[in-house]
């Protein structure tokens, strides 16, 4: 016994010495502490890629969904509203622009003509001698056309739906009528010698404005009819928006 005592086992001596040390314990919960944050950093680091890798396959899924073509077989397509084609006519023609449909400001006929033609600038010296008139001693650029149908009177027609704004006695041309239209257009009708309509009048093509007449500034001229184009504000040659004389 006594020597069992006096010659204790070296495993046992060994860790009496170690924890009797002052950095033992410390040391220790060092190393558990180090030991616990790699772990737990390791677990979320893994959720992270997690998340990633499954939010990366719901991204190429919605893309891959976008791409698919729509199949319109399961559509309950009764209570949607479709036009009748049975009931269009088969020579309707697509509306492309706002514009007004133009129509000669008379009935057409062998007799029309135009006598005075819009002053062009640049136009061939002949024409622009047509497009001139002289009145007091002074010579006028044409900013509009005469239009006359033999030495007749004729029916004044408005050449595209519109409002009525002017309709008045004007000294030098006679009873005048102007009438704005969509898009900025405004046509003037001037040398009548009646009015059928009164400002404020809406009036769509080939409605009845009244007759054609002479005007003091024009008197060598028989019946006829001055006409006029302007394009937000600026006159234009009543022919370039007019349809072809052909028609006679």
């Amino acid at each position: 016994m006594e020597n069992e005592n006096k010659n204790p086992n070296p495993k046992v001596q060994w860790w009496k010495s170690l924890l009797a040390k002052k950095w033992t314990f410390p040391a220790i919960y060092l190393v558990a502490s180090v030991l616990i944050v790699t772990l737990l950093w390791t677990r979320t680091d893994t959720g992270n890629y997690q998340l990633s890798k499954d939010y990366n396959i719901i991204s190429q899924q919605e893309e891959y969904v976008q791409e698919e073509p729509v199949d319109s077989s399961g559509l309950e397509l009764d209570n949607l509203e479709v036009a009748d084609v049975a009931e269009m006519p088969s020579d309707a023609v697509p509306v492309v622009s706002n514009e007004p449909i133009m129509q000669w400001p008379l009935a057409v006929t062998e007799e029309a003509d135009i006598v005075t033609h819009f002053y062009d600038q640049n136009a061939e010296n002949d024409r622009r001698a047509e497009a001139i008139y002289e009145y007091d001693r002074t010579i006028f650029n044409s900013t509009g056309i005469d239009i006359i149908k033999g030495e007749e009177k004729f029916d004044v027609l408005a050449v595209a739906a519109g409002k009525v704004v002017i309709a008045e006695d004007d000294v030098l041309h006679g009873k005048k009528i102007k009438i704005a239209h969509a898009d900025g257009l405004e046509t003037v009708y001037a040398s009548l010698s009646e009015l059928t309509v009164q400002v404020g009048n809406e009036v769509k093509a080939g409605d009845k404005l009244g007759q054609a007449g002479q005007c003091q500034i024009k008197s060598d001229l028989p019946n006829h009819l001055y006409f006029e184009v302007y394009q937000a504000g600026q006159a234009i040659d009543p022919v370039s928006v007019l349809p072809a004389l052909t028609s006679r």
